[in-house]
């Protein structure tokens, strides 16, 4: 009846499911037009997102949710459909051409189209794990964008990404990321970067999870898993002070809004953030006993990461490693490591973090058991004498101190040290001491003056009552007086630059306990608040940096890396204080760019990437003292002091191997600052056009050749991405050679015509001519019989009889020469390098709006080279001619158009490629016009006689001197008619060869 029924009604019964059917219309709608032509429309679309101005890129991105009635007006504009179709199918973000699109929008000069970048990825990027991996990396990078909406964008898209996806691979590097901004400008990004670790390790879960089972851990398997996470990030961490900024504002919840601080809700949480701290610290416990169930040999170093963990917990609050029903378990747990024979890095490490903590925990311990505190005192003694590394050996005595505050046992041992120590010192200020056993002098210093230090009330507490205060300061008296030069230097460079650190960390430990009790007193009282600068602990903590700010500075470029450490880190915490204009040490942190020592270089990177972002103009302005800077830096070693001072080992590297490893640290360090600068088009035009300028040798002076030929290694290392970039560079190379070439060459003219230059000059251009001539035929005749070669050493006297003012004006017009045949040699490989033509070149300018879709197309080719170029500082006739003919050289090779070399390399490369064992091509093998003399002379005759004028320089007299590259002869031409000549030479030339064939 049913069926009947369904007959009737016009229903008719089908085999397929639902399933299938849906499948159906999928696939016979893709047969449709507009489905067929989807690829062709959505290429369309994103060719749409490189509008020029920034505000339809924005929106383009930002349009996801469309109701029926913004539909209607976005529809006016196809590029806001990009956005429509990944909100329908958040699969097409896989796309190649999609990805390849919104990575560039990462990169777009509007932070508004960035973050609208940022949101469009986010929406999709945690439910679509392979999306993730494909975008990861480019978002991870943005985190040091300098917009502030792009940086909060980022740190949210990868916290939700570690929250949601617990499996995530790359979870790690993702927190370390997010760590990398806790000390970000911007305090909003500091509270957000300490609340999305709050959420992913100390805030409580919403469900409960099951305790571990076999082996009676009382830990819950998530605090494991966290207590994991936290150890792997403080791994990848160089420095423990961010993870211990994260825990203690975690405790403290500061960075919940004011209005919730009171509540009670925000007092549960505060307890229930120390509850499972302590929990915490109880896992690490049972992790480091873990790590010494294993092989012996390294049980210290698989228990290292989680003692580092373990010590910054200590240090927020050492409370948490003192558990009520036993204070002293972490100690007596952790003082069994301290037995330990292994001397080295790692081992140092682990001891010194061990004996932090028992020092943290022992002032808490009312009732130490004695066995324990008899162990830790021979342990402590016996690290004091005898272990290598002074910061282990600075932690026992510290440590030491302390327990003899609690203990007579631990008076009775440092009394013995201070005795020993002094007997020691005391026999060596009586008798002189030889060079062996001064390591042993340094270290009783530094252990008795740490003894002092930590317990000169224990002094007072001696039974030996001759030992007093001022007899251990005359002492040290006697030794800081004595003429050991090297005890004083650098010791006291290093202490004092510590001493600098410490007090600044104190004046900023006792300037945010202030603000909290002045909050506190403020909200109660109601008090007026006072101007800042009125005698405070600030201002006189910035009047003493001020007055030492120079020195400070000259520190951070001195030859020993430790010092530059100590001297980088106090310039890091004076920059964050405030304390002096940030300006002043942008120079020494680009010169500290080029250090190969990584960790002052990173530090440096760091800070002028926080200068950048505050302060752009002021940023940009001193960037070529930071240049010029960093080349002193190299030249006087000290870039590359760290090799030899970390004794590294390296027998087989020759000098030129160690040079061009320097010469690639300061190629990859100034790279970086241009990175900085190279978003905005003005900033970077601003840098390349200060260090073009720098080749007017009038104002730098004779002696900046190689720092000339610094800046052109740098300018031919720089990472070009954009086509403007490597024009803007040939633009402001012409404008310099456009004003100072004719200049520099009717100045040597004049000097080689005149007095008694003109015949020394007229003997060096023949022998010159006669050398090339050589060469032109030797080139085509290989049996050619070698002359015999002339003596150099009968030039060396070529200055006798010429009055010294003009051999030093022609020495200074042939070096400012050099110097510009360094720019046209930089702007030859320039123009290769890019496949730049001349015509391109030509009608560039530094206004134009850039072209959308265009892109910069890079050659293979081996480094800058200035073999061509004599460098030297001339001291002869010979070689200043020989400066001035490279120069006149590369001005005549300088109308070639350079697109031609490129084919001819892209040609070479090809060929090449299926030849094995063959090198790169080298600019010095690009083929080059051959020289015929004959032919010559004939084209110079018949392509510059009509354009004859009647200058006295040009003129037929055989007697005048002329100087040229190719033939010597007797005639020039003006320098400005040469290059308005310059495309009828080229077709005099094909005509001269066309009538020789003939």
């Amino acid at each position: 009846m049913r069926q009947s029924s369904n007959h009737t009604r016009g229903v008719v019964p089908t085999p397929f499911t639902r399933d299938v059917i849906v499948r159906i219309c999928a696939v016979l709608g893709q047969q449709r037009p507009l489905a067929r032509g989807f690829d062709r429309i959505l290429e369309r679309l994103l060719v749409s997102l490189q509008e020029n101005a920034p505000t339809p890129r924005a929106k383009a991105l930002r349009a996801i949710y469309l109701d029926s009635q913004s539909a209607i007006a976005i529809a006016r504009n196809p590029v806001h459909h990009v956005s429509e179709i990944v909100e329908v199918d958040p699969g097409v973000l896989g796309d190649e051409r999609v990805q390849r699109a919104v990575e560039g929008r990462f990169l777009d000069s509007a932070i508004s189209v960035r973050e609208a970048a940022m949101e469009l990825v986010g929406r999709h990027i945690t439910s679509h794990p392979d999306v993730a991996v494909k975008y990861f990396e480019k978002i991870a990078e943005r985190i040091m964008d300098t917009g502030v909406s792009v940086r909060k964008r980022v740190i949210k898209i990868i916290r939700d990404l570690c929250i949601l996806k617990c499996d995530f691979g790359k979870m790690t590097d993702a927190c370390v990321r997010i760590v990398s901004r806790i000390n970000d400008d911007e305090t909003s990004i500091q509270d957000l970067v300490c609340r999305t670790f709050f959420e992913l390790w100390f805030e409580e879960p919403t469900d409960q999870q099951s305790y571990r089972n076999g082996d009676n851990s009382m830990v819950p398997s998530e605090i494991t898993e966290r207590v994991q996470q936290l150890v792997d990030v403080l791994k990848s961490l160089q420095n423990p002070q961010a993870m211990i900024i994260i825990i203690k504002r975690s405790l403290a919840l500061d960075f919940i809004p004011q209005s919730a601080k009171n509540s009670a809700t925000c007092l549960v949480s505060q307890a229930t953030v120390r509850n499972r701290c302590e929990m915490m610290c109880k896992c690490l416990i049972e992790n480091i006993l873990k790590a010494e169930e294993g092989s012996s040999e390294d049980a210290e170093l698989r228990a290292l990461p989680y003692v580092l963990a373990l010590h910054s917990f200590c240090m927020v609050d050492p409370t948490l490693c003192a558990p009520a029903a036993d204070p002293s378990r972490y100690a007596v747990t952790l003082q069994s490591y301290l037995k330990t024979q292994v001397d080295n890095r790692d081992v140092a490490q682990l001891l010194q973090s061990i004996v932090f903590v028992i020092d943290a925990v022992l002032p808490l311990v009312r009732r130490p058991p004695a066995n324990f505190v008899e162990e830790l005192e021979r342990d402590l003694r016996q690290l004091i004498v005898r272990y290598s590394f002074l910061t282990v050996v600075h932690a026992c005595i510290k440590c030491l101190c302390s327990l003899g505050k609690i203990a007579t046992k631990g008076l009775t041992s440092f009394e013995f040290l201070v005795q020993k120590f002094y007997k020691l010192l005391d026999t060596w200020r009586k008798s002189s001491y030889g060079a062996a056993e001064k390591p042993n002098v340094l270290r009783c210093l530094f252990c008795l003056g740490l003894l002092v230090r930590y317990g000169a009330n224990l002094v007072e507490k001696m039974e030996d009552k001759e030992k007093t205060l001022e007899q251990l300061l005359s002492l040290y008296k006697h030794f800081l007086l004595s003429d050991d030069f090297d005890v004083k230097v650098r010791s006291l460079q290093l202490q004092s630059l510590r001493n600098f650190y410490d007090y600044l960390v104190d004046v900023e430990e006792k300037m945010g306990l202030e603000e909290k009790e002045d909050d506190v007193t403020n909200r109660e009282a109601g008090a007026v608040p006072v101007a800042a600068g009125a005698g405070d602990s600030t201002n006189i903590c910035g009047g003493i940096i001020q007055l030492h700010w120079d020195h400070i500075l000259e520190q951070c470029l001195d030859i020993n890396e430790h010092v530059r450490q100590a001297a980088v880190k106090v310039v890091e915490i004076v920059l964050r204080q405030g304390l002096v204009h940030p300006m002043t040490c942008v120079p020494h942190l680009i010169a500290l760019e080029v250090d190969q020592y990584e960790m002052n270089a990173k530090l440096a990177h760091k800070l002028l990437i926080q200068m950048n972002e505050k302060y752009p103009s002021f940023f940009e302005s001193r960037l070529g003292d930071g240049l010029q800077l960093s080349f002193k830096f190299i030249e006087s070693g000290a870039a590359s002091s760290s090799q030899q001072s970390n004794n590294l080992k390296i027998p087989s590297y020759s000098k030129s191997k160690l040079e061009s490893n320097l010469a690639l640290s300061a190629k990859s360090g100034i790279s970086r600052t241009y990175k900085l600068i190279r978003g905005s088009r003005v900033s970077r035009n601003k840098f390349i056009s200060s260090v073009v300028r720098k080749f007017d040798v009038a104002t730098w002076g004779v002696s900046s050749i190689p720092f000339l030929m610094y800046c052109t290694e740098i300018l031919a290392s720089l990472p070009f991405t954009l086509p403007d970039e490597p024009l803007y560079l040939v633009f402001a190379i012409n404008r310099m050679v456009q004003v100072r070439a004719g200049a520099i060459e009717s100045n040597i003219k004049a000097l080689i015509h005149e007095g008694p230059l003109r015949s020394v000059a007229k003997e060096v251009t023949e022998c010159l001519a006669a050398e090339r001539q050589h060469d032109s035929e030797k080139a085509y005749n290989l049996d050619v019989v070698e002359p015999q070669k002339v003596d150099e050493s009968s030039y060396v006297d070529d200055t006798v009889g010429i009055p010294e003012e003009i051999v030093l004006k022609l020495k200074a017009e042939c070096m400012a020469a050099v110097a510009l045949a360094l720019l046209l040699r930089l702007k030859r490989h320039t123009k290769i390098l890019y496949n730049l033509s001349d015509a391109r070149c030509q009608g560039f300018t530094p206004t134009e709006a850039m072209k959308a879709g265009e892109t910069l197309s890079r050659q293979s080719l081996k480094d800058f080279s200035f073999k061509e170029i004599p460098t030297g500082s001339p001291n002869t006739i010979k070689q200043m001619l020989e400066q001035y003919q490279a120069f006149k050289r590369l001005m005549k090779e300088d109308t070639m158009d350079y697109s031609a070399y490129a084919s001819t390399i892209v040609r070479k490369r090809n060929r090449s490629s299926v030849v094995p064992g063959l090198q790169p091509i080298q600019e010095a093998e690009i083929p080059e016009p051959v020289h015929v003399p004959t032919l010559r002379s004939t084209r110079r005759r018949s392509a510059a006689a009509p354009q004859k004028t009647g200058n006295a320089e040009d003129g037929d007299d055989s007697s005048d001197v002329d100087v040229d590259d190719d033939d010597y002869s007797d005639e020039d031409e003006d320098d400005g008619e040469y290059f308005r000549k310059g495309k009828r030479r080229k077709k005099s030339k094909g005509s001269v060869r066309l009538r020789a064939r003939k």
